[in-house]
């Protein structure tokens, strides 16, 4: 997996995950986000239609992004208009939680 990482706006950082988002690779993720949370990260966007799997630990991951996010006063956004993305939030019932938009 590779992920990219952008400003779209003052205050927006993009997160771009591409490939397989598994157990294996869930550190690339990791370090990324730990990259871009700090204190006042604003929003912070995971955009997940790169992704062509994803397993369980990556849900955990975005979660504990999700919290730390909020702790350093931002708000973190996954979105993800694939249906394999889609149908893993769904079934884990995250798509509220983490405020994925259909």
């Amino acid at each position: 997996m590779a992920v990219r990482v952008c400003t779209v706006v003052p205050g927006t950082t993009l997160v771009i995950p591409v490939g397989e988002a598994d157990f294996w690779n869930r550190p690339v993720l990791q370090r990324a986000l730990d990259g871009v949370i700090v204190p006042d990260c604003g929003r912070v966007i995971v955009d997940l239609d790169g992704v062509t799997f994803m397993d369980a630990s990556i849900l955990g991951l975005l979660v504990d992004a999700r919290h730390r996010v909020a702790a350093a006063g931002g708000r973190l956004l996954v979105t993800c208009r694939i249906r394999v993305g889609r149908r893993v939030l769904e079934a884990a019932g995250l798509m509220s939680l983490l405020d994925a938009p259909v």
